[in-house]
């Protein structure tokens, strides 16, 4: 058997060729093949770390956000949409209607208990207690005597509870109680992500150095970015000159982008449309493959890893789709 020899360049060539990707999830509620930036901000909404497709190298957290992309507002109420009531018929629900959003993050047999628990204690308990309590104030207002006015606001107080589990009660009747609460599919990616290593991803926490920032405000101008030549804005620059006297040195990942964001979109903390998207693909003309967050800096939890931000929808490839029931 013959021994393969690979001088240092095949090797760090072969070497770059298979670490040049790695394994990172993504939780959604809507199932794809291709990652598209066209849907930006439909799922759990939120773009806190700048313009881009948002991964994590941490499973739980990607299964997370296949949670909280579902909100109460995916909550159906006997085959309609809650967000088609009208603030009137919220309010003729009651509290049930408060319960349920309660209830909405249990599986749906511990949603049917918990509803079914309540709706028959409260039916029967409140009943007893509101009349106990009613024929005791009848029967001091009939002989003149003392009002205790923590009983009428006890009365008041059940007599919520009671209408709450009425209302409970009358969902429960209804033959359609199982399809009345929305509780959706979700899905969890398993991805490739362009490798980390080291300079290709801006750290949102880290600080860096003015070299760095320096360097970076001559690529921007080499790749067409005028407002930094010319300095429109002016808020860029303002990193530079200002380093050492007001931000002394401690310039981070996070104020990089914002101030170019401003750079882009116009006077002030004012931004135009867009301005976080434009940054994001100047930073990527720069390249930059994204953004890396600290999954505990995100979440303030003890978890190692990423969550990355991704500027370029080709640069994700789905390796695998998994369906996550809610």
């Amino acid at each position: 058997m013959k021994k393969l020899i690979l001088s240092n360049k095949q090797f760090n060539s072969l070497y770059e060729s298979i670490i040049k990707e790695m394994k990172a999830y993504h939780g959604s509620r809507s199932n794809f093949g291709k990652f598209s930036t066209e849907f930006l901000s439909t799922g759990e909404g939120s773009q806190v770390y700048g313009w881009g497709i948002y991964v994590t190298q941490d499973f739980d957290t990607a299964k997370f956000y296949c949670e909280a992309s579902f909100s109460t507002r995916d909550l159906c109420i006997f085959g309609k949409p809650i967000k088609q009531f009208s603030d009137a018929e919220l309010a003729e629900l009651g509290e049930g209607y408060i319960s349920l959003k309660y209830f909405y993050r249990l599986s749906m047999e511990k949603t049917t208990s918990s509803v079914l628990r309540i709706a028959s204690d409260c039916l029967h308990e409140d009943r007893y207690s509101i009349d106990e309590l009613q024929n005791r104030i009848n029967y001091c207002k009939n002989n003149g005597k003392y009002v205790d006015s923590d009983d009428i606001d006890r009365v008041e107080y059940l007599k919520g509870r009671l209408k709450h589990a009425e209302t409970l009660s009358k969902w429960l009747k209804n033959k359609n109680f199982y399809e009345s609460i929305y509780r959706g599919i979700s899905y969890l990616y398993t991805v490739e992500i362009p490798d980390d290593n080291g300079d290709n991803y801006l750290q949102w926490d880290k600080e860096y150095s003015l070299e760095y920032i320096r360097k970076l405000a001559s690529m921007l101008i080499e790749v067409g970015f005028e407002r930094v030549s010319k300095g429109m804005g002016g808020y860029f620059y303002q990193l530079i000159t200002d380093y050492n006297s007001y931000y002394k040195g401690k310039v981070t990942g996070k104020m990089i982008y914002t101030q170019l964001v401003k750079c882009i979109g116009g006077v002030g903390y004012e931004t135009e449309d867009g301005a976080d998207k434009t940054a994001s693909l100047l930073l990527n003309k720069c390249g930059m493959d994204g953004i890396k967050v600290p999954i505990g800096f995100t979440h303030r939890v003890n978890v190692e890893g990423y969550n990355y931000v991704i500027f370029d929808e080709n640069s994700i490839k789905i390796l695998k789709s998994e369906k996550n029931e809610i």
